[in-house]
């Protein structure tokens, strides 16, 4: 699994040295090799609204998933600048995880034809999510809170979330062995 968006040791254009890339990445310290990045946050609506990672994208269902592809252009695989995509979820374990999988599949059945460009050629997973993130980066988020998924205040949203999820992302997924390892995640340590 590559850690904090390292994708080649030998490439020095490349970002990636283990440490707080991810963090400066958000306040634009990239802009040379970077076009454009987005974080999407996969948690509930409630989760997202008491507290996020200042200026992320909330997106928790696969319609919102396919609405961003959407939205897109496919992209030429060598570009100047990269354009990056970041999901995280409390965890970053079974919803960010899922979505990643869930944008990167339909992304590639969509430019089957055009291989190898896709519209999101660089997508990474927050290792630790939002929780690992927001022990190093408070101030990068808004309000400076850290609420689990599971806290008390939140316990009928929960249930109600729960409940729809399964409708909203269509669950018919077997079990977690059925699962692919992900490839690209961001280490905050």
């Amino acid at each position: 699994m590559l850690c904090t968006m390292q994708i080649s040791s030998s490439d020095q254009d490349l970002i990636g040295d283990f440490s707080r890339k991810s963090a400066q990445l958000i306040k634009e310290s990239f802009s040379e090799v970077i076009r454009s990045f987005k974080i999407i946050d996969c948690r509930y609506p409630y989760e997202f609204e008491s507290r996020h990672i200042t200026g992320v994208v909330n997106l928790y269902t696969r319609e919102q998933c396919m609405q961003l592809l959407n939205d897109s252009q496919s992209t030429i695989a060598h570009s100047d600048k990269r354009d990056i995509l970041l999901f995280h979820c409390e965890f970053s374990s079974e919803r960010g995880p899922n979505l990643y999988r869930y944008l990167r599949k339909e992304d590639r059945n969509r430019n089957e034809d055009n291989y190898p460009s896709l519209n999101f050629p660089e997508v990474y997973l927050f290792e630790g999510g939002y929780k690992s993130f927001f022990e190093q980066y408070s101030e990068m988020c808004t309000p400076m809170a850290y609420k689990q998924m599971p806290h008390p205040d939140y316990m009928d949203d929960l249930r109600h979330v729960k409940r729809k999820s399964k409708t909203w992302n269509c669950d018919s997924r077997g079990g977690r062995s059925s699962r692919k390892p992900l490839k690209k995640s961001i280490n905050y340590s």
